[in-house]
């Protein structure tokens, strides 16, 4: 198992130096790295520093104290840093419990989830992974790598399946034409498609919320963040599939109105 690449440290946590760490493309993610040594450490990883395990640890607790205070009924989005930066308060007229780690692949993501406990379920669950999966330097083209993938989705939805109503696999996002090299659309295709499989027979959804942040789909209006492989507003286009990621959910009408003795205005 490797640790991804895309996603960043908060800022205001102080980076590394650059020779203990092993580099990457926009650098190497701390909290993926130490969440992986937590869980044993990763097989080909053989640096990470006392501040790495740290950026981890510090998020489980988080996201573990987060769940821990969950009262009534909520969602879950769950993943890769396309997960941990969307800003969603509320979907389907409920509150939505952010678990994403930046720079993990399902695997990863597995791992994760692995050490996480809700205290009670929620009513629907979001899980946005694969670019790091994806990502050339992980050789996607070779025949074994599509078949781990859908090893760890079918891991990932065997643990999650107790932690919500029902799940809903979010497809890979486009990249910038720039970082296509780096994430090749082709193997994001392929890979989409072992999510329709894992999801075959009814036990999760898949939905393409992101395809329409593509370059492809307009370059003046593009939707792609200026790194070129994450999205500008994520909210907006997960706000554009509500109707499916709601309707396709078993949540009640008067779920979708709001928490019961909240009130919108």
């Amino acid at each position: 198992m490797h640790v991804g690449m895309i996603g960043r440290p908060p800022r205001h946590f102080a980076r590394a130096p650059a020779r203990r760490v092993m580099t990457a493309f926009l650098g190497l993610p701390l909290l993926a790295v130490a969440l992986a040594l937590a869980l044993g450490g990763l097989p080909g990883l053989r640096v990470a520093t006392p501040k790495a395990e740290g950026f981890a640890k510090i998020r489980m607790k988080t996201i573990q104290s987060q769940l821990d205070q969950v009262e009534g009924d909520y969602l879950i989005a769950i993943g890769d840093s396309h997960a941990e930066r969307l800003y969603l308060p509320e979907l389907c007229g409920l509150p939505v419990l952010n678990a994403g780690l930046s720079g993990a692949t399902a695997a990863d993501v597995l791992g994760l989830a692995r050490l996480l406990e809700p205290r009670r379920k929620s009513r629907q669950l979001v899980l946005i992974v694969g670019t790091n999966d994806i990502w050339i330097r992980r050789h996607p083209d070779d025949p074994g790598a599509v078949v781990a993938f859908r090893a760890a989705l079918d891991g990932l939805l065997d643990r999650l399946s107790g932690w919500a109503d029902g799940i809903t696999l979010i497809t890979i996002p486009p990249v910038a034409s720039r970082q296509e090299a780096e994430f090749p659309r082709s193997a994001a295709l392929r890979f989409d498609a072992a999510m329709r499989e894992a999801c075959s027979f009814g036990r999760c959804d898949v939905v393409d919320a992101f395809d329409g942040a593509g370059e492809r789909s307009g370059a003046a209006m593009s939707g792609i963040d200026r790194d070129g492989v994450h999205l500008a507003n994520y909210a907006r286009h997960i706000r554009a599939a509500e109707p499916r990621l709601c309707g396709g959910s078993p949540i009640p009408d008067e779920a979708r109105d709001g928490p019961k003795g909240s009130s919108k205005g």
